[in-house]
């Protein structure tokens, strides 16, 4: 669906994506609107599928919830967003981002410079959340299944200045570098200093079967990497209906594993 009567995207969904570049997001193009054909639960969707770097603040409205397309490698700042809807934020797998293009059946049959992936920064001061509604729904809060990657950040991003991943040794800063903030660290340098001071919130609350952060019912977890942020990942309890099952806060989901996190 397109907004109607020359809606905004904000009037529509409830959400404001500005891309970080300062110009306009182009509908079918950057993104687009569409139902959630996946939880019968009339559900819907902002799909985006640009790698521009984007930031998305507001309470979603009508069960609209965020969603990556499969094999985009987005960059997605959250500042002060709340989403309660049956998929409030779904990673597609890219299924078919094999070798031969025929569809994976383990993770790690995708190609890594096809897997779809996220790095999402949790604003400074902000506080985000996502909620499973209704909670019987079988949806992870943030899904990042098996075969996807997600980097969860605060402002201050785990990366040098040439952009390259920080991997810590022993707990400490492993060598001498300049942050993508202008900060120079040296080699042994406690890793706080890699930490907003006012580091921004996610709340993840699951539906029934699926992980906080994570897998759906039945599916492991992605690569998963927390680096900042203040993060409660809550997997939903069917309170004694046991024709349900109760997945991981971070992980996978009810009868699934945990990958890389």
């Amino acid at each position: 669906p397109a907004p109607q009567g020359g809606a905004s995207l904000a009037e529509t969904t409830g959400l404001t994506i500005t891309a970080d570049d300062g110009q306009p997001l182009v509908q079918g193009v950057d993104y687009e609107l569409t139902a959630d054909t996946v939880t019968n639960t009339g559900g819907k969707l902002v799909v985006l599928k640009t790698d521009r770097a984007v930031t998305v603040t507001g309470a979603s409205k009508d069960n609209y919830g965020l969603q990556v397309a499969a094999g985009v490698h987005a960059s997605i700042t959250l500042n002060g967003v709340t989403i309660a809807a049956p998929i409030p934020f779904d990673i597609v797998t890219n299924i078919n981002g094999t070798a031969d293009g025929q569809p994976a059946a383990r993770g790690y049959e995708i190609l890594p410079e096809k897997r779809t992936s996220v790095h999402l920064t949790l604003a400074d001061g902000s506080v985000n959340t996502l909620t499973v509604t209704p909670e019987n729904t079988e949806r992870p809060a943030l899904r990042c299944g098996e075969g996807s990657v997600l980097v969860i950040d605060d402002s201050v991003w785990n990366q040098t200045a040439a952009g390259e991943a920080i991997t810590p040794e022993q707990g400490r800063v492993p060598y001498d570098c300049t942050l993508k903030n202008g900060t120079e660290l040296k080699q042994g340098d406690p890793l706080w200093k890699m930490d907003s001071e006012t580091p921004g919130t996610l709340t993840g609350n699951s539906g029934y079967c699926g992980a906080g952060i994570g897998g759906g019912y039945h599916e492991d977890s992605g690569k998963i990497t927390i680096e900042g942020g203040n993060i409660s990942a809550h997997a939903t309890n069917p309170k004694g209906n046991w024709t349900y099952s109760v997945g991981a806060g971070i992980g996978g989901g009810s009868a699934g594993g945990t990958g890389c996190t």
